[in-house]
């Protein structure tokens, strides 16, 4: 029975990662998901995964074509740990050697054939943006100007008394609840 493996996030389940993972199972008898670890997701994508690994995990593992979820820090050592007889990757990477050149090595290394998909290419980030357009554009004006454009929570206003001697400055700056500094007005006395 011929073992594969396919890598990655899977955050935000979407067709394009249904048909992925059939098409890797239509290649062997046995497919395990390795499935990356919420912090190994963070330092590559800031603000996610949107879910946690076990829930993830379990909605991967309801799927009848998938055979096994493993936690996972990359591809890489997920192709040294389990020896597949074949490794899957999407078509995102099909136009990038660089981050196939380290898979490529790893599947030589243990004996793998390394295959991309011929399922088309959807983004998770691509959606979640589409969600976020669609509510800004929900929002009133007002809203709009009080969110962080880097995180989007709402902005606390600060006012703090800066400078010395005769003429003192008052910063007038807003910091949104995850500590981005934003928008900053100096005013002289």
């Amino acid at each position: 029975m011929k073992i594969v493996l396919v890598d990655g996030c899977f955050d935000l389940l979407h067709p394009g990662h249904i048909k992925h993972l059939k098409e890797a199972r239509a290649l062997g008898g046995f497919l395990i998901v390795s499935l990356t670890r919420d912090r190994n997701v963070a330092v590559n994508k800031p603000g996610r995964p949107i879910y946690k690994w076990k829930d993830r995990a379990l909605l991967l593992r309801s799927f009848p074509f998938v055979d096994k979820v493993v936690p996972a820090t990359s591809g890489i050592n997920s192709i040294l740990k389990w020896k597949p007889n074949i490794f899957v990757k999407g078509t995102d990477y099909r136009n990038n050697q660089h981050l196939l050149a380290g898979i490529k090595k790893a599947c030589r290394d243990v004996g793998a054939k390394l295959i991309l998909t011929r399922s088309e290419k959807l983004s998770t980030s691509d959606t979640i943006k589409k969600i976020q357009r669609t509510e800004n554009a929900k929002m009133s004006k007002s809203e709009r100007l009080r969110r962080c454009p880097n995180c989007n929570p709402p902005m606390r206003e600060y006012i703090k008394w800066t400078g010395s001697g005769p003429v003192p400055k008052l910063s007038k700056y807003r910091i949104n609840l995850s500590g981005h500094r934003v928008r900053r007005r100096v005013f002289y006395r």
